[in-house]
């Protein structure tokens, strides 16, 4: 039985909409296509929480909260440097790919595929080195098991950065399996699976121990991606001599790497911060209940790595002028009402969900209400970073999330040691809430008009209207 005689079974309302819901996913138009990758991203994202609130449960009553507090903080830190060793090619791909293939520009696409791979390995190399020598500077400051720990993670970098790139290879094809499964998927699969093997085997539960696994998850994941994209990525385009046009790319990756390491900065100011102030034990709570708020952006975040390439091959639309403004308010709905649904159950259930990692983390939920607030406003305009950032107005997202950095950063430093975790939460939301407002209003200003969830949408052109 096809979808056609299902729907001549059903009330014909019902059946309307449910024809309209097969086209979006069948079609091929940028909404059909965004809303796909954007299922994918939100799908792999949510296996990806399991997952991940699973390992965190685990080694949380494993390790205990001192030593869970050790695994964040390197952890953080290698995700960190690893984002910006990918020196913002990680969404020139996304960029830059669909002028190549429209022009016929071969030779410059397999040319920005090589470049992809070699640059973000070297630059994640050189920010591992520096590291280190930070590391060997602070000397004895640092207590030994997070100086370990650190050191262990650095080694990740590489091939962290590799991903983040080759990630957006896989996403500008729309090879989102690939984009999601290895990423979201895969890696936090294989970390817990290693730390059990390894503590099996007679390893010490430590967080040495789980570090370890982390770094060998990332390189295994890493190979498999850059195998698999490969594989499709040469099947798909016809094989051309490599050309270069390296300025260019800089032209846009550096912008976009200033723009990461705003926003690399904000995501992790927060648990810096509380390692300097307060105890591992402390970092560890506070890291919990921000892990468990973190589902929240899901959405925000499968509709952005979903839209990016979208956003860019309407930002020139000569026969409708409105077409990304019109574009860009449906993403703003598609993030806003689900990141909203999310916020309400997290805020529902945030004692419970904690007390699974254990007695001493429930006290991180007074934290959990007011980080809540700037990722439901932050879904109110949808992803629209990515929208200036596609757009040629990466330095405008730069400047608003390094303002927001600064402003973070200095109100946690002032806050934590009176309020701590709290402090800390006050200081993340209230930058937070003021990105969000500078990046509407420069929107406003990029696309002739607001785009949030609530904003109007411009009519279609008249000759589409008479053709419809």
């Amino acid at each position: 039985m096809n979808a056609a005689s299902i729907t001549g079974l059903l009330p014909p309302r019902i059946a309307i909409r449910l024809d309209k819901l097969v086209d979006v996913f069948r079609g091929d138009t940028h909404a059909a296509r965004t809303k796909r990758g954007a299922v994918f991203g939100i799908v792999a994202r949510v296996i990806n929480a399991g997952l991940l609130f699973l390992t965190q449960i685990l080694l949380a009553r494993v390790l205990g909260a001192a030593e869970f507090g050790v695994v964040a903080l390197a952890t953080t830190w290698a995700t960190t440097l690893g984002s910006l060793g990918s020196l913002g090619l990680s969404m020139t791909p996304q960029r830059f790919q669909p002028d190549y293939v429209v022009r016929g520009q071969l030779g410059l696409l397999h040319g920005l595929y090589r470049f992809a791979h070699v640059v973000p390995a070297l630059g994640a190399l050189g920010l591992a080195v520096i590291a280190v020598c930070g590391l060997w500077v602070a000397g004895q400051d640092i207590d030994p098991a997070v100086r370990i720990g650190v050191l262990i993670g650095l080694v990740a970098l590489p091939a962290l950065a590799t991903m983040d790139v080759v990630e957006g290879f896989a996403l500008a094809n729309e090879w989102s399996d690939l984009a999601y499964g290895l990423t979201f998927v895969i890696r936090p699969l294989l970390l817990p699976l290693l730390a059990i093997a390894a503590f099996l085997g007679g390893a010490d539960p430590s967080s040495t121990t789980v570090l370890i696994a982390f770094t060998l998850a990332a390189w295994i994941a890493a190979a498999a991606l850059v195998y698999l994209v490969a594989k499709r990525f040469h099947a798909r385009h016809a094989a051309a001599e490599p050309t270069y046009e390296t300025r260019r790319w800089f032209g846009i990756a550096m912008p976009t790497l200033l723009t990461d390491v705003t926003f690399v900065a904000m995501g992790s100011i927060d648990i810096l911060v509380m390692s300097i102030f307060a105890s591992n034990a402390d970092t560890g709570i506070y890291a919990a209940a921000a892990k468990i708020v973190g589902v929240v952006a899901f959405v925000h975040f499968g509709l952005s790595y979903a839209s990016a390439h979208h956003y860019a091959a309407l930002r020139d639309s000569a026969d409708d002028p409105d077409a990304l403004r019109r574009f860009a308010i449906a993403t703003a709905r598609w993030t806003f009402w689900p990141s909203l649904t999310v916020a309400a159950a997290v805020a529902l259930l945030g004692v419970p969900l904690l007390a699974l990692f254990g007695k001493d983390f429930t006290g991180g939920a007074v934290v959990m209400p007011i980080l809540l607030t700037a990722l439901v406003a932050r879904a109110f305009i949808g992803p629209s970073e990515q929208l200036l950032v596609m757009t040629d107005h990466a330095r405008t997202v730069t400047k608003i999330y390094a303002a927001a950095a600064i402003g973070n950063l200095m109100l946690a430093v002032a806050l934590t040691p009176f309020l701590g975790a709290l402090g800390v939460a006050i200081a993340q939301t209230a930058a937070g809430l003021g990105a969000t407002l500078a990046t509407a209003i420069s929107v406003r200003a990029a696309v002739g008009g607001w785009v949030h969830a609530l904003a109007r949408t411009p009519p279609l052109p008249a000759s589409t209207n008479r053709s419809n």
